[in-house]
């Protein structure tokens, strides 16, 4: 077998792989006169992923100049260089294999930014992909990849475990054709309450070393704080061997400070289920993202959240919750402030001002 036959075989392991965990994705996809060796649809985004047996210099060089050529061609939105190692012989190998990879974006290209080499296993492929769109700036798209995440994290559950995790939330089974999908969507909806808490857990991260609170709001008569401080790192807990322990354990902490709201009901939906190695794996997938996400939310300049929960949330309609364009809320706030308010020249008359917006959403 040439080692080109033998590249094209990697491929369609590699793929079969990926459809598995729940990608779309198509082996040595033609487009054109042009041949991707992986193509894969993330939402509204297309994956390219170019590969190459060997991870040398020379191998490196090769699978980011076919990446970044997908882009220069316009035949896919996002790219990934992979490069397998040598000696994969099974298809079995290819789970276990270890893999150099690098996200190639537009912006890179035309910035002319070196690829930035990363190792993962085949197993772990799947969520690099899956987050790949959050590269490419675009609100729509990280959306989708969270929700896709979200999907992946409810098919580790099973019946139980999906109406377990959405009871303590009130959250209603949907009526379909198919009863081992009922579930499904409050499921989706509960792991979403645990993202957004992991999400603004590790924008706390930054402040709580100097926050330790002096009375314990979790106590009735508002004790003094005792206990050890400060939370264990949103990051920590997701790559512990018992993310939904350690997470319901820092999120207990943080209450102490307050935010009941959001880590009250995140702690609800972790201690739904008993822990066993499907719910384990639910919600590190669901924590992995979720942190995926809250990294590109400062580059983003959009509503992010109030995207997500449109694309999460898919009953809004029906509910009467609806997302404000950018350009609708830029015309609102213009109408609602105006420059006799304030003098915007000084910082303490800006900062005293006060807005009421009773129907922010996520504000």
């Amino acid at each position: 077998m040439t080692e080109r036959q033998h590249e094209h075989t990697l491929n369609v392991w590699l793929a079969e792989l990926l459809s598995q965990r729940g990608l779309n994705a198509k082996q040595e996809h033609a487009a054109g006169r042009k041949r991707i060796d992986v193509l894969i649809n993330v939402g509204s985004a297309r994956i390219a992923l170019e590969a190459e047996q060997g991870q040398s210099n020379v191998k490196r060089n090769e699978a980011v100049r076919d990446a970044d050529a997908r882009l220069t061609q316009n035949l896919a939105d996002c790219a990934i260089a992979v490069c397998y190692p040598d000696g994969i012989a099974r298809k079995e190998q290819m789970r276990s294999c270890r893999v150099l990879w690098a996200i190639r974006s537009p912006d890179k290209l035309q910035a002319g930014v070196a690829p930035t080499w990363n190792e993962a296993d085949a197993e772990e492929l799947p969520r690099i992909i899956r987050l790949a769109p959050m590269q490419l700036g675009n609100p729509d798209h990280t959306a989708a990849a969270l929700s896709d995440s979200l999907d992946v994290a409810v098919s580790y559950l099973n019946k139980t475990q999906k109406r377990f995790l959405a009871q303590p939330m009130d959250l209603p089974q949907r009526e379909t054709k198919a009863k081992a999908e009922r579930w499904d969507r409050a499921a989706k909806r509960a792991l979403l309450v645990v993202a957004t808490a992991v999400m603004f857990h590790s924008r706390l991260d930054y402040h709580l070393e100097g926050m330790r609170p002096e009375r314990d709001n979790r106590t009735l008569d508002n004790a003094p704080f005792a206990g050890e401080w400060p939370p264990q790192m949103a990051q920590h807990c997701a790559d512990s061997a018992n993310p939904a322990s350690d997470f319901s354990r820092a999120w207990n902490l943080i209450l102490a400070l307050d935010y009941k709201p959001i880590f009250e009901t995140g702690r609800a939906a972790l201690q739904a289920c008993p822990p066993d190695p499907a719910f384990t794996n639910a919600i590190r997938e669901t924590a992995k993202s979720a942190l995926e996400v809250a990294g590109n939310i400062a580059g983003l300049r959009h509503d992010l959240m109030g995207r997500i929960f449109h694309k999460v949330l898919d009953t809004a309609y029906f509910e009467g919750a609806f997302y404000t364009s950018t350009p609708a809320a830029t015309l609102l706030a213009t109408l609602a402030i105006n420059e006799d308010m304030r003098d915007w020249n000084d910082p303490d008359a800006v900062a005293n001002l006060r807005i009421v917006d009773p129907a922010c959403g996520t504000g």
